[in-house]
């Protein structure tokens, strides 16, 4: 968790509520508030979760400011199905 402002500034807020309604969802939040503009970074495995936050900003600073939402969904690689063997052909 990164917040680039001063600790009682908005940016605390804005952390604090997207973590609590993200659930933990969204690793290495990082909010940067400057000029009336929000950023979020991070990484989500679900494009729910990164809406989950954006959509917390909303709530809680009004259609006002600035919004770039720059968490990357990073979805895992699916598993193998079951009883799958890699084989090598030489």
């Amino acid at each position: 968790m990164t917040v680039k402002e001063r600790e009682d500034g908005p940016a605390v807020l804005i952390r604090d509520r997207v973590e609590r309604l993200a659930g933990g969802r969204i690793r290495d939040l990082e909010v940067v508030c400057h000029g009336g503009r929000v950023v979020l970074r991070g990484r989500s495995r679900t494009q729910h979760a990164k809406q989950v936050a954006q959509q917390a900003v909303l709530d809680l600073a009004g259609q006002g400011p600035a919004l770039a939402n720059r968490i990357e969904v990073i979805r895992p690689a699916p598993p193998a199905p079951a009883g799958s063997a890699r084989c090598v052909l030489r």
